[in-house]
């Protein structure tokens, strides 16, 4: 029951952090281009930081590559929203959270596929 709780918690909460910080460190007078590439760093650095300890804990499949996706792709997000003017970081976070959220949901869906078409 734990691992059902913790996998969707870690991915939200690492999304929203990473779109978070790359929104924050980014600036307004910034290329769009420019703040996406260094979303994608914080986003590969975030994620290193978390893979280590969470994949001993609870696996590869269920840590990993959730994590992997969630973190570039929030970071990414997070570093184009930087660059606009006029929008706050409550609406980095739900964006973010979203795309955690749609992300979780697709790797989710793609491992009950692959273990259907495994058992068949």
């Amino acid at each position: 029951m734990k691992y059902q709780l913790v996998d969707p918690t870690v991915q939200i909460l690492s999304g929203t952090i990473t779109a978070v910080v790359s929104a924050s460190i980014v600036q307004n007078s910034w290329n769009m281009f420019l703040g996406m590439i260094l979303g994608d760093i914080i986003g590969m650095l975030f994620m290193i930081i978390l893979m280590v300890p969470l994949t001993v804990i609870f696996g590869g499949f269920e840590i990993m590559i959730p994590l992997f996706l969630v973190t570039m792709s929030c970071g990414m997000v997070g570093g184009m929203l930087g660059t606009v003017e006029r929008i706050s970081l409550n609406q980095v976070a739900i964006t973010g959270a979203l795309i955690s959220v749609m992300i979780f949901a697709y790797v989710a869906w793609s491992d009950h596929k692959l273990r259907g078409q495994v058992l068949k």
